[in-house]
């Protein structure tokens, strides 16, 4: 298991903003919608304005509910209500409009990362979003609890996100596109546990749990664990996660 240094553990408030996407796909879409996703769709939303980071990772269970676990990353949560994103989002091109009424199970949100621990992004991630915000109080017990958290199970990163107003009430030609069959819904926090090996993540998947159902108003709403399928770095290469080797490599 990878070990942190100190410095890495550090928890803090952050303006860093997010947008994290949950679903599932028609029967017989998964083929075209990872081309589509891989070539297209998320090329073009890190290339925009302030976003940072974009990943697509895949459920590792059996049946999930939502096999597809999308997270933008941006340099604020105004990132994902300014003029540049909300332009794109209002142009779709024609093959998202040919894949985006294909989405099931919808769920998406965003807004500021509220606090974090660790600085590595991980190969899986563990995920819990909770229906409303959490209140000041409940939130302060919570990374009371989590900053320990880190070092006890290697993770790589840890964080929580506060979601927004700006960002649920969106209403796009996007929006449009996906709730023409199947609707959307969205949550108030999301608590995202990253690490580079699947046993951290696990362990992590359980402690977690556990520790939220002893925080008042902490109501989980979905939970799962996920394996990396794509990365893109605003300012780097694309790349991608190789299933058969146990690193990150240039995808081309």
């Amino acid at each position: 298991m990878n070990t942190l240094d100190n410095e890495s553990t550090t928890a803090a408030s952050s303006s860093k903003g997010f947008v994290i996407i949950m679903h599932d796909l028609e029967p017989g879409w998964t083929e075209e919608y990872l081309r589509w996703h891989s070539r297209q769709h998320m090329p073009e939303r890190v290339s925009t304005f302030g976003f940072e980071y974009g990943r697509r990772l895949r459920a590792l269970d059996a049946s999930p509910a939502h096999p597809f676990l999308i997270i933008y990353e941006g340099e604020s949560e105004r990132t994902f209500a300014a003029k540049p994103y909300i332009d794109r989002l209002n142009r779709p091109t024609e093959w998202s409009q040919r894949m985006l009424p294909r989405f099931t199970n919808f769920i998406r949100a965003g807004g500021r990362i509220a606090w974090s621990a660790g600085e590595e992004r991980g190969l899986f991630i563990c995920v819990f979003t909770l229906p409303e915000k959490l209140g000041s109080h409940a939130l302060r017990s919570l990374e009371r609890q989590l900053g320990a958290l880190v070092t006890d199970n290697c993770l790589s990163r840890l964080w929580i996100g506060s979601a927004g107003r700006a960002v649920a009430g969106q209403r796009t030609s996007e929006t449009e596109l996906r709730e023409s069959r199947n609707g959307q819904s969205d949550f108030g926090t999301a608590i995202v546990a990253e690490a580079h090996d699947v046993a951290s993540a696990s362990s992590a998947l359980s402690v977690l749990h556990e520790l939220l159902a002893r925080i008042p108003g902490a109501d989980i709403a979905q939970g799962g664990m996920y394996k990396l399928d794509l990365a893109i770095d605003h300012d780097e290469a694309v790349v991608i996660f190789d299933a058969g080797s146990t690193s990150l490599r240039e995808y081309s």
